[in-house]
């Protein structure tokens, strides 16, 4: 009697440790897939964003500067002519410095005309450089973008650009957030199939190693 109540609950601990088994490695592999399926979409989504951003944002600065070349030196009025041709909208600040980096145009700051313009992104158009940056954050994405101005005396001043879009990033914030609803609902039913196909599997699974040890023991 003892014996056989001795080896109900060893069949017992087999079964429930077989299970915990089984069950913890189909739970994580259908995790780490819902992760991959979550992170995915949102990370490609952001890419094609920053790449549409690079080109829109160089290309208005290129334009930009290339107005700018034909003027002789870079002044206020000048500068703000030109820009008043090119109505350019959409952007968060336009900024426009001679060759030494003291702002001679300043769209988000008027008042700033006259003082340098001490941005990383100008230092690094007034050393002939193009530059683009742009960061995914707080529920938008920020760009900006700088180049050079040249003309026919050679470097005459710097143009940058800055750009804040909320619009695309409450999208990929919205596709995120139903990407995670999505994924839970799918996590609970994946733990509840687990539970069935464990239980039915870990039985058969003890049955046999149960009659395996019969076996063993003679």
């Amino acid at each position: 009697m003892r014996n056989s109540a001795g080896s109900e609950k060893k069949r017992r601990r087999l079964t429930q440790r077989v299970q915990f088994k089984f069950m913890l490695a189909f739970f994580t592999l259908i995790a780490a897939l819902l992760a991959v399926m979550d992170t995915y979409p949102i990370i490609a989504s952001r890419d094609l964003v920053f790449s549409e951003k690079r080109s829109s944002l160089t290309g208005q600065t290129a334009v930009i500067a290339s107005s700018l070349s034909s003027l002789d030196t870079l002044t206020g009025d000048s500068v703000g002519q030109v820009m008043a041709l090119l109505d350019v909208s959409g952007l968060e600040r336009i900024l426009v410095t001679d060759e030494n980096a003291r702002t001679v145009y300043d769209s988000a700051s008027p008042s700033a005309v006259g003082q340098y313009a001490l941005l990383s992104e100008i230092a690094l158009a007034l050393g002939g450089r193009s530059v683009f940056w742009s960061r995914f954050g707080d529920g938008v994405f920020t760009s900006r973008a700088a180049l050079p101005v040249y003309s026919g005396a050679g470097l005459s001043g710097a143009v940058y650009i800055c750009e804040l879009d909320t619009a695309q990033a409450e999208l990929i914030l919205s596709v995120q957030s139903r990407l995670w609803m999505i994924s839970l609902v799918c996590l609970m039913a994946a733990m509840a199939l687990t539970v069935v196909f464990s239980r039915a599997l870990t039985s058969r699974i003890t049955r046999l190693a149960e009659a395996m040890r019969v076996v063993r023991g003679g």
